[in-house]
């Protein structure tokens, strides 16, 4: 049997070993979390056009063993367990399930919303209108200040059409399409200040008007709590966090059919429009 290939990934101090039998999928995963890679390893990329699903996919993360029979299944399964652990080592942040983009002004713009509901399609439309990504799917906040710590994987969405311009990765599936991709514009992984934000809780609704709503502090606060990451902790925990964060924030509920159109009436809102 070949050595396994090795990839290591830090978080601040938090660091996570991964390693893989089938150099295709340790790609991918450099790849996907290619701002957490410890040491160089451009050396080892193949051409990622050519990667195919595989049998018996053997993984192990933190001595944790893992098989997965097809390669789309052990990437999905893969994906969730990375974030996990490079998130739940940071005691001092509260795991946030949200977008996140710098405007050109340094004001954040968090995208928050359950699976599906257009959070990366949101953000990437931000970034395609000029703001930097700082992540479509987890936000490590700052428990005492508040700041944002991004968390710039590549970005994922579930395949709606033309891949938007990009450093495109390529990745074959049956059913339950996903693109990745890395966004051109991100930005490093130092803190960003969250003390003026805005909030926009996105929903892809394809049978109603596009609409724009207002939310109160109360209200942000009662939206965001679902959006918390579940780790250790119970809700009460997380709150003091949430209820520092939401009177700062600027915050609408934002129904929309196309993102490319519909989000000049949330920015309009936002104060953020061009």
């Amino acid at each position: 049997m070949n050595a396994p290939h090795r990839l290591q990934l830090q978080l601040r101090e938090s660091r996570v070993e991964f390693t893989a039998e089938r150099l295709e999928l340790l790609t991918v995963v450099g790849h996907i979390y290619k701002p957490f890679v410890v040491g160089d390893f451009e050396h080892a990329l193949p051409d990622l056009n050519t990667v195919r699903d595989g049998v018996g996919w053997h993984f192990s993360i933190n001595g944790r063993e893992m098989n997965c029979s097809r390669f789309d299944f052990a990437l999905r399964e893969i994906e969730d367990i990375i974030a996990r652990c490079l998130l739940r080592a940071r005691k001092d942040c509260l795991p946030l399930h949200a977008g996140a983009v710098l405007s050109a002004t340094n004001q954040i713009v968090l995208v928050i919303g359950p699976s599906g509901s257009g959070k990366t399609t949101t953000s990437l439309e931000l970034v395609r209108r000029g703001m930097s990504y700082l992540t479509d799917e987890f936000a490590a906040i700052d428990k005492a200040t508040t700041c944002i710590f991004p968390f710039p994987r590549s970005a994922t969405r579930k395949f709606a059409g033309p891949i938007p311009e990009g450093e495109n990765l390529v990745i074959p599936q049956e059913q339950d399409y996903r693109s990745h991709y890395l966004p051109r514009n991100r930005t490093s992984l130092s803190p960003q200040d969250l003390s003026h934000c805005s909030l926009i809780f996105s929903r892809h609704d394809q049978t109603a008007d596009p609409c724009v709503t207002p939310l109160s502090s109360a209200q942000v606060c009662a939206r965001m709590m679902p959006s918390v990451f579940g780790f250790e902790g119970r809700e009460q925990d997380h709150w003091p966090t949430i209820s520092q964060l939401a009177p700062h924030a600027t915050a609408i509920d934002f129904r929309f059919r196309d993102a490319s159109t519909d989000l000049n009436l949330a920015l309009r809102e936002l104060g953020l429009a061009a």
